[in-house]
């Protein structure tokens, strides 16, 4: 499944059903924008409200974002595979973060969990 597929489809149709499916990464009241680069890549913007619930939407508004998360479309589908070891991928900066680093690496991990991953 491409990140454009992901994000666009199955992340949506979650988020849909369950505006709160990431209150477990415990963020509020913050936007978090990630780039991926690629042709099956895109660029999304998260919005937690105060009370955890998330609004996604289409582009990359990082004048918004606390922080911004950049990579490739292959990097990102082989974390969500497992063949990527996300923190390795960090240090050899095949994943970029502006900003707060630990708010994205809580949503890393509570996206991972919700999707099954």
């Amino acid at each position: 499944m491409t990140a454009k597929d992901f994000f666009d489809q199955k992340f949506a149709s979650k988020l849909q059903a369950d505006a709160g499916c990431l209150k477990s990464s415990g963020v509020t009241a913050k936007s978090i924008a990630l780039d991926i680069s690629g042709s099956n890549g895109g660029q999304w913007t998260f919005h937690f409200d105060a009370d955890g619930n998330l609004k996604m939407e289409s582009g990359c508004v990082s004048s918004s974002a606390t922080c911004v998360i950049s990579t490739s479309d292959k990097t990102f589908e082989g974390m969500m595979t497992g063949k990527v070891n996300v923190p390795m991928a960090f240090v050899m900066r095949k994943i970029k973060v502006k900003g707060d680093s630990a708010l994205a690496a809580k949503m890393g991990i509570a996206l991972q969990k919700v999707m099954g991953g």
